[in-house]
């Protein structure tokens, strides 16, 4: 009898030592798939801090441009004021030389006028002076 618990002692040894040899082996096979995950997650890691520093470039960049626009549509912005000043400016040049023009055009009229009606006197008193000398000499000859 103590013969064969000695020996079930040495059989759960062994199948002790047995598990302990699947334990191992499953730990091994478990650490080498830990292993590769953790080579992958690595890879997967670097393509994604990767694709970080492209998108933050990216970012830089869109910042950079968005800033110079900002610029540009303030400028454009003042150049659109500045536009709409002169056009009032010069829409009221405009204004005050249509203005000009006509009271030009009536001084025109009326020096067309005034010249004309000073024609007419002029012609006038020509006539009235020779029908006077006309007249006086007509009496001057009759005094002969």
């Amino acid at each position: 009898g103590a013969r064969s618990s000695s020996n079930n002692n040495d059989k759960s040894i062994e199948l002790n030592s047995e598990q302990h040899w699947q334990v191992m082996e499953k730990l091994r096979s478990e650490n080498r798939r830990k292993d590769g995950e953790l080579f992958s997650l690595r890879q997967r890691m670097a393509i994604l801090e990767e694709h970080r520093k492209i998108l933050s470039d990216k970012l830089h960049q869109l910042t950079t441009a968005n800033a110079e626009n900002e610029t540009k549509l303030q400028d454009a912005e003042k150049v659109e004021r500045e536009l709409k000043e002169l056009n009032t400016k010069y829409y009221v040049v405009v204004d005050l030389l249509g203005e000009r023009e006509e009271e030009l055009h009536h001084a025109k009229e009326d020096l067309e006028h005034v010249k004309d009606t000073f024609r007419k006197q002029v012609e006038s008193l020509l006539d009235q002076i020779e029908k006077l000398r006309a007249s006086g000499s007509s009496s001057s000859s009759r005094r002969e």
